[in-house]
């Protein structure tokens, strides 16, 4: 990996304002209670990072360290491709790796001094260590569990039925056990709570 220069508050300011642009990328499908405000794609991977930074302390085979960044790193791409509901029509989820592959070719040619974050966010797209592969089950149980704390707000909102959501996790989740278990553990209970759908 090549060093850098320090980096110049004129970068740090660049920086800011790619995160700021990250900050109004809104998520589909995902509305906090009493609100029509959707969760965007920062508090989504801050979320995700504290989660997966608890729970991979459980785990003495996942370094925390890499977990925390790839969970940071993994949706950065949206910056510039937007967010895709898993519940879209078929082009729609179709174009989605098409466009992401594009994003984070335009984030590496923009950000050569950040060559970890490319690290990561390839890591997260190909799964290809344990790490990135907890992260990946991770963030697809996460909009579960938001949607539980929000009494199914956005279930409710979208008329989507546990049917659904079953349908769209099959085959990702199960990729790693760990988190599948708390899977299983959320689906029996909204099977005992129908009030979080319509």
């Amino acid at each position: 990996m090549t060093k850098h220069q320090k980096p110049s508050l004129q970068r740090i300011l660049q920086l800011h304002e790619l995160l700021n642009q990250f900050q109004e990328i809104n998520r589909a499908v995902l509305y906090y209670k009493n609100s029509n405000v959707a969760e965007n794609d920062v508090e989504h991977s801050y979320s995700l990072a504290m989660m997966a930074w608890y729970l991979a302390g459980f785990f003495d085979d996942l370094d925390q360290n890499i977990v925390i960044k790839i969970a940071l790193a993994h949706d950065l791409v949206e910056v510039h491709a937007g967010d895709t509901s898993v519940f879209a029509h078929k082009d729609d989820l179709d174009a989605k790796p098409i466009k992401e592959a594009q994003s984070a070719k335009t984030l590496k040619q923009e950000w050569p001094d950040f060559a970890d974050l490319h690290v990561y966010i390839t890591q997260y797209k190909n799964k290809s260590n344990k790490e990135a592969v907890f992260v990946y089950a991770l963030d697809k149980l996460m909009p579960l569990l938001f949607n539980i704390t929000q009494n199914g707000a956005a279930w409710h909102q979208h008329n989507i039925s546990l049917k659904q959501l079953k349908k769209v996790k099959n085959g990702k989740i199960d990729i790693d056990p760990r988190v599948n278990e708390y899977y299983k553990q959320a689906c029996d209970l909204l099977e005992k709570n129908p009030q979080f759908f319509n």
